[in-house]
């Protein structure tokens, strides 16, 4: 009993830091940015990386063209979202979802064997798809569920407009 104090109080210690604004705040900008980026090839070569999309092999090659307009363009909103503080839980949601997209496919990939640009950042000669870019997607998912958990709005344009009322 003596020693699951000291654990209880490392545990919100720990609950503490990764709550705290400024952390939330550093965890918004860094997806946002990491997701605009991403996005601006894809949408500048959509062609390219509907390929790197169809390297995968999990969606019908019919689709791999809408499939990656829409990827592209769902990166860039919810990262332009996220950074601004507009819809920011809704914005880490789609961020969260598109994450675990990304690691369901990198696994599948990881298991089938596949040579294969991830097609992350850039749609041509990117980085491959191995236990590195598993790692950091992971824990790209863990930012996006601790914005999802702890956002509190920040230095949100919604708190800005909602505070002119």
């Amino acid at each position: 009993m003596l020693q699951a104090a000291p654990a209880e109080s490392r545990r919100n210690a720990l609950i503490a830091v990764l709550s705290n604004a400024g952390v939330i705040f550093s965890l918004r900008l860094l997806l946002g940015a990491l997701f605009v980026y991403a996005s601006y090839d894809k949408i500048a070569h959509p062609h390219q990386f509907a390929i790197a999309v169809r390297a995968y092999k999990i969606i019908p090659v019919e689709y791999s063209n809408l499939f990656a307009l829409m990827l592209a363009w769902s990166e860039m909103i919810a990262g332009v979202f996220i950074i601004a503080g507009v819809f920011t839980k809704q914005a880490a949601s789609a961020i969260f979802i598109m994450l675990f997209m990304f690691i369901a496919a990198i696994v599948i990939s990881l298991i089938r064997g596949l040579a294969i640009d991830c097609g992350c950042f850039k749609s041509k000669g990117g980085h491959g798809v191995d236990y590195s870019l598993l790692v950091r997607d992971i824990l790209l998912l863990a930012a996006a569920f601790l914005v999802m958990r702890f956002e509190r709005g920040y230095l949100t344009i919604q708190r800005v407009f909602a505070g002119s009322r």
